[in-house]
Order: structure tokens, then sequence, then C-alpha cells
């Protein structure tokens, strides 16, 4: 639990500083100040909305949601932590970034691919 923790303090971190460096031109204090429907506060709303667009086409940012792992368990008295994959799955970019970071905590991690097959 602790090393769980310590990656949600890493990802909110990441995502506050990610906030606190691509801020809106407007912020929700303005649009509602302008009438949240009005025409005015229609038009903050999509310069809001073109910022966005235009960050969007200078980078690119995997999507997703950072996701939980399949298990967390115990061996010899350590946390570990197991993804089970399926035929094609992949691990997504947020699974392998918790991966690595619980690599670097010391905790063990596992990912377990298996492959359907039909006897007949």
């Amino acid at each position: 639990m602790r090393d769980n923790a310590l990656v949600q303090g890493y990802i909110d971190r990441v995502s506050s500083r990610h906030n606190e460096e691509n801020t809106l031109p407007y912020s929700g204090d303005d649009i509602r100040k302008a009438g949240l429907n009005t025409p005015e506060a229609e038009k903050l709303k999509e310069e809001n909305r073109e910022a966005i667009r235009a960050r969007n086409r200078d980078k690119s940012f995997p999507g997703g949601h950072p996701g939980r792992y399949d298990f967390i368990g115990y061996k010899d008295d350590k946390h570990v932590a197991i993804e089970v994959k399926m035929n094609s799955s992949v691990v997504s970019y947020w699974q392998m970034l918790r991966f690595k970071l619980l690599n670097d905590l010391g905790t063990e991690r596992y990912l377990y691919e298996f492959l359907r097959t039909s006897l007949s």
C-alpha cells in the first residue's frame, strides 16, 4: 500500500505540474463572472478550447487512465505487483510507467502473459 501511495503521489505531482505549465487563457472564475451561458462566456470557453487544441497539435501525450494492477500480493513478506495480459493484449504506457516506478522503489513486479488455445 505504501508503494501504491507513493506512485499515486508521483502521478498527482506530475499532473499538477502539467496543469501549472499549461494554463488556459481564462479561468473558471472568469467564465462564471461572464455569466456561464452568455455569448461572452461562450467566447471565453471557445478560446480555452482553441488553446487546448493548439497545445495538442504541438505535442502528444498518451491518453488513457493510469489504471491499477490486476493483483497486489505478498511473496517472502514483500509486496508484489502482478499484471496479467491475455492473448494480444499489451501493457499500456501508464502500466509501464508504474512498473518502472515500482522497480525504482524496490518492489517486485511480475507480468504474466497467457495465450488462449483451442483443443479441437
